[in-house]
């Protein structure tokens, strides 16, 4: 065997094995990107697809912090208020399902001694149906939505009404309603 025919060979079998070693490259696929929060726009701004379903969720709230004057008494106290609410919202075959969980907390200064804090608002609507706690059901119709001016208002208002358990049935017709509505005030006398 001459030197001549050793390096042909060589070179051969280099490239062959260089050959088959990079037709064998195992060459990783990019990941598809992964959508995380879906936009549901079925219901208006701010909702958002839970993962894994058609429900659409909405958390909102606010904070706020006033201070009162007392010209008489020279003067002051001050409150502050958080509210964080979930609505989560599908369409169904018997009408829009909305359940809503309203979380408030207040608190004054003086310190209150039991500051207001808990479960503001939390119902169920169906289409026309409507079981839950919020403000009278003559609030919620003639307003269109439970509007927050009850004892827990916007103001620290009261206006007659309070937040109170209830069954109602509201049907809405082109420029009218009828409702009829089952409340509970958890007062044992009226």
């Amino acid at each position: 065997m001459n030197i001549k025919s050793l390096l042909l060979g060589s070179a051969a079998a280099m490239t062959a094995v260089s050959g088959a070693s990079a037709a064998d490259a195992i060459i990783a696929a990019e990941p598809e990107p992964v959508e995380y929060v879906r936009i549901c726009d079925a219901f208006g701004s701010g909702y958002f697809f839970i993962p894994g379903t058609e429900t659409c969720l909405r958390l909102s709230g606010y904070a706020r912090f006033r201070v009162f004057s007392d010209d008489d008494a020279d003067s002051y106290s001050s409150s502050i208020r958080g509210r964080l609410t979930l609505d989560a919202k599908e369409d169904t075959e018997m009408g829009e399902l909305h359940a809503r969980l309203r979380f408030q907390a207040t608190s004054t200064s003086p310190v209150d001694s039991d500051p207001a804090t808990g479960l503001d608002q939390g119902y169920l609507q169906l289409g026309g149906l409507f079981a839950g706690y919020t403000e009278s059901a003559w609030v919620y119709s003639t307003n269109g939505g439970a509007s927050g001016f009850g004892v827990f208002g916007i103001y620290d208002g009261y206006y007659g009404y309070r937040q109170n358990n209830m069954l109602q049935y509201q049907f809405n017709g082109d420029s009218w309603f009828a409702a009829v509505s089952l409340e509970d005030n958890a007062d044992s006398t009226t």
